[in-house]
């Protein structure tokens, strides 16, 4: 028998996944936190203020959200699946991903965002990089990096 979709659920996923996509993109225009590029660094004027309200305001809620639908749905899956079953579907839908970041996308964005400093992307994004320990994402802050003369 199919799962039966609960499809106010799925909008809602859908508006938090945009969330999540504006919430970065205010902050390389000006808003407060963390990102691989930066637009606008000075954050004094009303439209960054505004953006770091919003951010503020998205940060309080949508991460929880999204690990609230997570554990919801958790224990049914887990019983549909069996143990087993679910940790090899985990491990895949979730390492997979973390390892293509981790090992190749983010020393590539690192290496993009630098190059207008260094000159060089080849460079910075080597082997013996990508043979370095992967980022953890948002728990490891390595901080923002900024383009020489902007902003």
């Amino acid at each position: 028998m199919p799962a039966v979709r609960t499809f106010f659920i799925d909008r809602l996923r859908e508006v938090l996944t945009v969330l999540v996509i504006l919430h970065h993109t205010a902050i390389t225009y000006g808003g407060s936190g963390g990102w691989f590029y930066r637009e606008v660094h000075d954050g004094g004027t009303p439209t960054s203020l505004l953006l770091t309200v919003s951010c503020a305001m998205n940060q309080s809620f949508f991460m929880g959200m999204f690990f609230l639908f997570a554990g919801y749905f958790t224990p049914a899956a887990l019983q549909r699946k069996g143990a087993r079953q679910f940790l090899q579907e985990r491990s895949v839908r979730l390492g997979i991903p973390l390892l293509v970041f981790g090992f190749l996308l983010r020393p590539l964005a690192v290496a993009l965002a630098e190059a207008p400093s260094t000159g060089r992307v080849g460079e910075r994004w080597s082997l013996p990089r990508l043979a370095g320990p992967a980022h953890d994402g948002p728990l490891g802050r390595a901080g923002p990096i900024s383009f020489p003369g902007r902003g």
